[in-house]
């Protein structure tokens, strides 16, 4: 006998759920793209800035050259020098060639060493010049004298540059002008500038190839004047030029061995003088010369 309707039990029976389907992500076309970025946040757009813990980290590898990671504000420059440290120990020396907005590169010009990922760079010497004190000789008779011999100053400009580098030197030859004349009668000396053309690096060493110009000049004490009818104690007396080879060695990261060999020309500027003595310095002289310094970076 069926039972009433208000005894039949009813079972409680959840709701079936209703399921919600994801919309599908909308594509952007390439165009549209610069467009939605405008829309992003102004924070959002912004570069993160290099973390100051990473200057001056080995980054990349490449050959004999590092890359690194520098702060914009550092002023890292093309030339300057920087030590490798692994640990809390200095194991090579490197020369910065160029210099980006983010990074830079340096090249290792110490032999025995490789570079790790993660190694420190420290700077090492922003003088921006190298002082070589040279003496040598100049390959020419004068006199009794089978050569000549040169002291002299070169300074090279190397902060900022690294392939060529602007040159000026200061040359001093001990020379006789006169037989009647001692040595400190007449002191001669040349000023000149001009560039490393080129260089190349081998490790430690280092080669380059130079051309000077300049003016040489004596200074004539009173027995001189007298003696060549000088109107002063400055006297102009050559073109003077050279052209050579410099091949310089590492020693410490602020010394170097350097030796110089080329042609060195002078050509007298006023017949007055060299007709005086003809055979003394005041004459034409073109020959070879040789000299060897010391190079403080």
């Amino acid at each position: 006998m069926p039972l009433p309707a208000e005894e039949i039990p009813v079972e409680d029976t959840p709701a079936p759920e209703v399921l919600q389907e994801e919309a599908p992500a909308q594509e952007v076309s390439p165009e549209e793209a610069p467009a939605q970025a405008e829309e992003l946040p102004a924070e959002e757009k912004k570069e993160k800035p290099i973390d100051p813990a990473l200057y001056n980290i080995v980054s990349h590898i490449m050959d004999d050259e590092v890359l690194f990671a520098i702060d914009p504000g550092a002023g890292v420059s093309a030339g300057d020098l920087y030590t490798l440290v692994r640990g809390t120990e200095e194991i090579g020396l490197l020369l910065v060639n160029e210099v980006r907005e983010k990074f830079a590169v340096a090249r290792l010009i110490s032999f025995g060493v490789n570079p790790l990922l993660g190694d420190e760079l420290r700077a090492a010497a922003r003088a921006g010049v190298e002082a070589t004190a040279y003496g040598g000789s100049f390959l020419k008779s004068n006199f009794s004298q089978s050569y000549i011999p040169l002291a002299g100053l070169k300074l090279v400009l190397s902060r900022g540059f690294f392939y060529s580098r602007p040159v000026l030197e200061i040359e001093f030859p001990f020379a006789r002008a006169h037989t009647d004349l001692r040595l400190s009668g007449v002191v001669p000396f040349n000023i000149l500038a001009g560039a490393e053309l080129t260089n190349l690096y081998f490790g430690r060493f280092q080669l380059a190839s130079v051309m000077l110009l300049g003016m040489g000049w004596a200074y004539m004490n009173g027995d001189a004047q007298e003696l060549f009818d000088a109107d002063g104690a400055f006297q102009k007396t050559h073109f003077s030029g050279k052209a050579f080879l410099s091949l310089s060695c590492l020693v410490s990261r602020h010394l170097k061995i350097t030796a110089d060999a080329g042609i060195l020309a002078l050509i007298d500027l006023w017949s007055e003088l060299s007709e005086v003595e003809p055979g003394g310095y005041f004459g034409r002289k073109v020959a070879p010369f040789v000299t060897l310094g010391l190079t403080l970076r």
